[in-house]
């Protein structure tokens, strides 16, 4: 399915997967109220109820229906870990029975079906019933904010782990390095290799949080979901891509998140950012 005449966005020719991830609330934070995280919706109510609230935090739409069995063991876990995320993602359901067109529209030929929306496009989802631990593959722990202080979670979590470094060049041009934990930037050769218009040094915390919206410590490929200005540059290292899974914070220190790598492509996509994918590393 192209995107032509789809007010939606192309789905159809990207494969589903099962990486509808997204972060734990922090710890100690007040739950959002049900009621604010899950709703259903219609066809006339869809664009403001995914598209537009999308661009202000990722939506997940279950597609499903009375008679399906799987979508009746699916939902339950699928609001669970809605609830648990403490209001970083929503949760729209849609009756296709009722409302057929838009899951036709989006290429969707079997349910359950659960689609996650970026900045107003469908950027991941996944058909059939997974188990929950498939479904949420964020893992909470004690707040960590060094390499150093995360070594103890690399035997319960698989994968590559990252570290980030937020840098600008003179012109204030601004980039975001993310590499393997353990990986050497060269600050003084970089630049050559970024495309950046100077060397680089790095950038100050208060710009961080505008433009990211994370704090020292914390600093994750995932806040490109808060640059809506598209003021960063996002740079993964090819080392690092050689890795299936990926591991970042989602926004924050006390808990890590794995996404596929082609899927932290997808993301990034989807949030209007186009990463590059450099050997930035010694």
């Amino acid at each position: 399915m192209s995107d032509y005449g789809n007010p939606y966005g192309g789905y159809g020719n990207q494969t589903m997967t099962a990486n509808a991830q997204f972060g734990a609330a922090p710890a100690g934070s007040a739950p959002a109220p049900a009621g604010d995280l899950i709703k259903d919706t219609t066809t006339a109510n869809f664009a403001r109820d995914v598209m537009d609230e999308s661009r202000n935090q990722p939506v997940l739409v279950d597609f499903w229906a009375p008679w399906c069995g799987p979508c009746k063991q699916l939902t339950p876990v699928i609001e669970k870990a809605v609830k648990e995320a403490g209001g970083r993602v929503k949760l729209v359901k849609m009756n296709i029975d009722d409302h057929p067109s838009v899951a036709g529209q989006l290429g969707i030929q079997s349910i359950p079906a659960v689609v996650a929306f970026v900045n107003g496009r469908p950027a991941d989802g996944f058909m059939g019933a997974l188990p929950e631990s498939q479904v949420n593959k964020t893992k909470t722990h004690p707040p960590v904010f060094t390499v150093a202080e995360s070594v103890s979670l690399r035997d319960e979590i698989p994968g590559g782990h990252t570290k980030n470094l937020f840098v600008k060049d003179k012109k204030d041009n601004f980039f975001l390095l993310t590499v393997e934990e353990n990986a050497s930037v060269d600050l003084k050769t970089v630049h050559t290799i970024i495309g950046a218009a100077s060397k680089v040094s790095f950038g100050k915390p208060e710009k961080l949080m505008e433009y990211l919206g994370v704090v020292p410590g914390s600093v994750t490929a995932l806040g490109a979901i808060n640059d809506t200005g598209k003021n960063v540059t996002f740079v993964l290292d090819k080392d690092l891509m050689e890795h299936d899974i990926i591991n970042c914070h989602p926004l924050s220190n006390d808990a890590t998140t794995s996404i596929g790598r082609d899927d932290l492509i997808r993301f990034m996509e989807a949030t209007g950012h186009t990463p590059l994918v450099l050997k930035v590393t010694a």
